[in-house]
């Protein structure tokens, strides 16, 4: 009896266990391969990702700044710190360069996690960039339209004014931080905020429509005249918005205008708030070739000739200085390209550039680089002839918020005003003719004004060639390889 109960234990426990490997196992086992499927191809998506804007880097005649290198974690269903329907992330494991310097070869890795937040894969991608003959940039980039293009914020206050010359009010703001507009100041176009906009004060005016990826506010007799889109809610509080009014919040009116239709809480609203804000890193390739194109003239630590104290001064460049230049009371400079020149001369200032006491410096189609920081002030004249402003710039390398400072100036015209990797300021009742692109913050005070062109709108002339190699991609098959993590 014993040993017949043992026998049907034990065919009882057979039983159970190749019920689990027949059905249990093997849905396990599916189940890891799918993981294991889709790891991978989000492991190529992510490769994929990172190749295109590889090419589309090397495709562009206005690259600024160096060639992408990663793509930190990016989940396919948009839900930050969520693997949702899986992730994955790139990066270039290597960089080969052939003798010639034109052939450059890339691999990048591309590593994917599956839905359950554990099963994972890697792939390896190689790609060619091959430079074609007489490429290398148009010495020009592109740029938003509008009379301030920032990476950052934007406030404009004190009774200050972005103008456009032509009456076309087209002036806008582009940028990539909050907008403030207060004190009567005024935007004479559009404005694309990447964050909230405040429009405060009596006289104090945006020209045109508004969109902004943000809360919009219009109060104490401040104005929007045009219509206004808002991921965020809009409150009218003694304002005046002359359009519409789309937004995804709530919008709210104690005793103010709203001229067009209102819609609230649109869940459906999409906007495109974002700009691309070029820079140029010093070391980097429009830093270097401003470099070797001031260099081959001539070469100086010292701006002023022997003796100088007051009289007219005046350079051709191209030129390279070596140090701070600062002009003084009564100082007259002028810098202007060679006779006969087609193309903007560049003047490279490896410091400084302080421009004050009462001096004047005419500017006569020179792109004006300056590794360190840019100050106007004190009554100064820096004079662009109307000729010659689109091919003069005010470049500055600083990445200080206060990278250019234009204030307490009396000017006729300035150009491009570009700080490439910080931030400008113009303030103290200064007037000057151009557009400002900074890659952080502007600040537009103490009753100042810019006139802006429509001439500056989508590109601007930086002197030399722009990018770095470019022409045709090649790629190898995106299954070269694989290897499991």
């Amino acid at each position: 009896m014993f040993v017949l109960a043992s026998v049907l234990l034990l065919v009882l426990i057979m039983s159970a266990l190749s019920a689990y490997t027949l059905s249990d196992y093997l849905t396990v086992h599916n189940n890891d391969s799918a993981q294991k499927a889709q790891a991978t191809e989000l492991a190529e998506a992510g490769a994929n990702d990172l190749y295109a804007q590889i090419a589309a880097y090397g495709d562009s005649a206005t690259t600024t700044t160096g060639m992408p290198t990663s793509i930190s974690s990016k989940n396919i269903n948009g839900v930050a710190g969520s693997t949702g329907d899986g992730c994955y992330t790139a990066s270039v494991l290597a960089t080969s360069v052939n003798a010639a310097g034109t052939v450059t070869t890339v691999v990048i890795q591309g590593n994917g996690t599956a839905p359950n937040g554990t099963t994972k894969a890697s792939v390896t991608l190689e790609c060619t960039m091959t430079q074609s003959a007489g490429s290398g940039g148009s010495g020009t980039l592109t740029v938003a339209s509008g009379g301030i293009v920032a990476g950052g914020a934007v406030t404009v206050s004190g009774n200050s004014h972005l103008v456009d010359l032509n009456g076309n009010h087209t002036a806008g703001v582009v940028c990539n931080g909050a907008v403030s507009v207060t004190g009567s100041g005024t935007i004479d176009g559009p404005c694309q905020s990447n964050g909230a906009v405040t429009v405060s004060g009596g006289s104090t005016w945006i020209y045109g429509s508004t969109i902004a990826n943000g809360a919009v506010s219009v109060n104490g007799s401040g104005a929007i005249d045009g219509s206004v889109s808002a991921l965020g809610s809009v409150a009218v509080s003694s304002g005046t918005i002359g359009g519409a009014v789309t937004a995804t919040g709530a919008v709210t009116n104690s005793w103010g205008s709203i001229g067009g239709t209102i819609t609230q809480n649109d869940t459906g609203l999409t906007l495109s708030t974002t700009t691309t804000v070029p820079t140029a890193p010093l070391g980097g390739t429009l830093d270097t070739a401003w470099k070797t194109a001031a260099q081959a003239g001539t070469t100086t630590n010292n701006p002023w000739p022997s003796g100088w104290a007051s009289s007219a001064y005046s350079a051709t460049g191209p030129i390279y200085y070596s140090g701070n230049i600062s002009t003084g009371a009564g100082m007259s400079y002028s810098i202007s390209p060679p006779a006969g020149a087609t193309t903007p001369s560049i003047m490279y200032i490896n410091g400084n550039l302080s421009i004050s006491g009462g001096s004047t410096i005419t500017n006569n189609g020179v792109i004006i680089i300056v590794t360190g920081t840019i100050s106007i002030d004190g009554g100064t004249t820096y004079n662009v002839p109307a000729s010659k402003l689109a091919s003069s710039a005010l470049i500055s390398l600083s990445s200080s918020t206060n990278a250019i400072s234009l204030s307490g100036g009396s000017t006729t015209g300035v150009g491009l005003i570009w700080a490439a990797n910080g931030g400008a300021s113009v303030s103290g009742g200064s007037t000057y003719k151009g557009a400002v692109v900074a890659a952080s913050t502007v600040n537009l005070s103490g009753g100042s004004t810019i006139g802006y062109t429509s001439g500056f709108a989508g590109t601007v002339n930086v002197g030399v060639p722009s990018s770095g190699p470019t022409g045709t991609f090649t790629t190898s098959s995106a299954n070269s390889y694989f290897r499991s993590l």
